[in-house]
C-alpha cells in the first residue's frame, strides 16, 4: 500500500482522474468500451469523496486513523540458509505499513543465499543501530547453529531486541533469542511475537501491522494481498492418514520442471509463495526465470540474484507467471516476453498465473474463450478485455491454464498444482512442511469483507495508478 501512496500523490498531482470512459484499441481483441464505475459494496451506500491532492492525507487518515504503536524502522535478519518464506512474507506483510524504513539486514553485505532465493543485501549489522521492529526468521539447523555461534550476530540481536517496540521470530529463529519453537500458528507474549514456521510468518506478521496501525489499516493490507484463503485440502492430520493408507508415489514418476518468470516490478509474494511451497515436492525443480539483461531483479524493497534469463529457456512443464501493478502492464507490453510466453505455453503441460500475472497472460493472447480469475481489481472488467469469463474463486482451471486471484492465492494455487503434479499425500506433505494452515488475523482480504469506506480507498487509489496505463491507446 506504501508504493500506492505514492502513486496517488504523484498521478493526482499530474491532474488524472482515476476511472472514466476511455477508446482502448487492444492489441489483440481490438474493442472500444466504457470503463464503469466499480460495482462492489451496497448500491446504497455514501460514496467516499474522491480523493485529490488536496485531500487525500486528510481523507486517508480519518479512514486509516493514527498508529497505535509508532514504528520508523524495520530491520529483517538476512542470513544464508534462512527460510526464504520466513524472510520475506513479514517484508510483504511490514510493506504495507506506510512512511515506514524497512531493510533486510545480514552479517555481510552482498547476495545472501537463502533456502530457495539469492537475496541482495546491502545492509549489514553495523549499519543499524536500533528498530522498532525486529524480525529473527527460522532457518536450516546448520545455518541456526552457525549463527547461534557467531558472537558478532548474537550482540547484535541483543541489542536490537532490546530497544525494539516489538520483536517477530519465526520458525527455528526463536532459538536464536534464547526462545523454543512453537507448535501453533503464532502467540503474543509482551512485546515478543514468535511464530511457526514457513507460512505463519505472514499471519503473524499480518497480526502485527493490525498492532501497529489498527483494523482499518489491517484490512487495506489484507485487501492489497487478497488474504483471504480458501479452506485447506489438508487439515492437520491429514499427512498421517494418508501415509497409513496407501503407498507412495511410484519412484518412475517423471521429473518435473517448474519456472517462475520473475520481472522488475513483480510483486514478491506473488512468486516466492509458489517458489516455496512447490520446491518441496520430491522430483519437482522449481526455478526463477528472469525478463530481462540484468542479474539483479527488483521487487519493491526486496532484490533478487536471479542467474536465469528467458533467453537460456526453452521449454518447460509449468510456467507461471506473478503479477504486480505498473510493473507488470509493462511486461504485457514486452512484445520478446509474450513471444517467449507463448513458446513456452506451446509445450507445457500447465501454463499458470498469479494476480495480475493473468493480465500478461491476456496480453499474450492466451486468456480467449477462457474461464479465468485475477487480481480483485476490476477483474471482471479486466478478463472481459481478453475475451475471458471471470469466476470469482481463488483459483480457476481451464483445461492446462490454471489461474489465481490476488497474491496470497498463489499459496492455494500451489497446493492444487502440487496434488495435479505428485498426487495427494506429496501435496499434503508440502503443506505440513510449509505450515500452510492459515488463520488470518481478521476476516478481510475481498471486497466483501472490506469495510466499504476502505475499500472505496483501495478502489481509487488503484485506479489512480493504474487507469492511465489500462486506458492508454496502445
Amino acid at each position: 500500500m506504501r508504493r500506492l501512496w505514492r502513486w496517488i500523490g504523484v498521478l493526482l498531482g499530474l491532474g488524472l482522474v482515476a476511472g472514466g470512459i476511455a477508446l482502448y484499441p487492444h492489441r489483440h481483441y481490438v474493442v472500444a468500451r466504457d470503463w464503469p464505475a466499480y460495482d462492489y459494496g451496497r448500491p446504497d451506500r455514501e460514496r467516499l469523496e474522491p480523493l485529490t491532492l488536496l485531500n487525500h492525507e486528510r481523507v486517508m487518515g480519518e479512514i486509516l486513523g493514527e498508529p497505535l504503536i509508532p514504528v520508523e524502522r524495520i530491520a529483517i535478519l538476512a542470513y544464508p540458509g534462512a527460510e526464504t518464506i520466513e524472510v520475506v512474507a513479514p517484508m510483504a506483510a511490514f510493506s504495507e505499513l506506510m512512511s515506514v524504513q524497512i531493510d533486510y539486514v545480514a552479517p555481510a553485505a552482498g547476495t545472501v543465499r537463502t533456502s530457495q532465493v539469492d537475496l541482495v543485501v546491502e545492509k549489514t549489522l553495523e549499519d543499524i543501530e536500533s528498530a522498532d521492529v525486529l524480525v529473527v526468521p527460522g532457518g536450516s539447523p546448520e545455518a541456526v547453529q552457525a549463527l547461534r555461534a557467531d558472537p558478532r550476530v548474537a550482540a547484535w540481536l541483543s541489542r536490537i531486541d532490546a530497544s525494539s517496540r516489538l520483536t517477530l521470530v519465526t520458525g527455528a529463529g526463536a532459538s536464536l533469542l534464547g526462545g523454543t519453537p512453537v507448535d501453533v500458528r503464532y502467540v503474543q507474549d509482551g512485546k515478543r511475537w514468535t511464530a511457526g514456521r514457513g507460512t505463519a510468518a505472514l499471519d503473524a506478521a499480518l497480526a502485527m501491522v493490525g498492532a501497529i496501525a489498527g483494523n482499518a489499516h489491517l484490512q487495506a493490507a489484507m485487501l492489497d494481498l487478497e488474504y483471504d484463503p480458501a479452506p485447506t485440502a489438508f487439515p492437520r492430520g491429514t499427512l498421517a492418514s494418508l501415509e497409513a493408507a496407501g503407498p507412495l508415489p511410484p519412484p518412475e514418476a517423471p521429473p518435473v520442471r517448474i519456472g517462475i518468470l520473475v520481472y522488475d516490478g513483480f510483486f514478491t509474494l506473488d512468486a516466492i509463495g509458489p517458489l516455496a511451497m512447490l520446491s518441496q515436492l520430491d522430483g519437482v525443480s522449481v526455478e526463477l526465470i528472469r525478463r530481462g539483461e540484468s542479474p539483479v531483479v527488483r521487487s519493491g524493497r526486496t532484490r533478487l540474484q536471479v542467474a536465469t534469463a528467458i533467453n537460456d529457456v526453452a521449454a518447460l512443464d509449468v510456467l507461471i507467471v506473478p503479477g504486480g501493478a505498473d510493473g507488470t502492464w509493462t511486461l504485457g507490453q514486452d512484445d520478446e516476453a509474450l513471444a517467449w510466453i507463448r513458446r513456452i505455453d506451446d509445450g507445457s503441460r500447465i501454463t499458470a498465473s498469479v494476480c495480475t500475472g493473468s493480465w500478461v497472460l491476456g496480453e499474450a493472447g492466451l486468456l480467449q474463450g477462457r474461464r479465468a480469475t485475477s487480481n480483485w481489481y476490476r477483474a471482471s472488467d479486466m478478463m472481459a478485455r481478453y475475451g475471458a469469463t471471470f469466476v470469482p474463486e481463488r483459483h480457476v482451471r481451464d483445461g492446462k491454464l490454471w489461474t489465481s486471484a490476488g497474491v496470497s492465492a498463489g499459496l492455494d494455487l500451489s497446493v492444487a498444482l502440487g496434488r495435479e503434479l505428485r498426487g495427494d499425500l506429496a501435496a499434503a506433505r508440502m503443506v505440513e512442511r510449509m505450515d500452510y494452515w492459515p488463520e488470518p488475523p481478521i476476516r478481510a482480504g475481498s471486497p466483501a469483507a472490506t469495510d466499504e469506506r476502505v475499500l472505496d480507498m483501495m478502489h481509487q487509489m488503484y485506479d489512480a495508478m493504474m487507469m492511465p496505463l489500462i486506458t492508454a491507446e496502445d
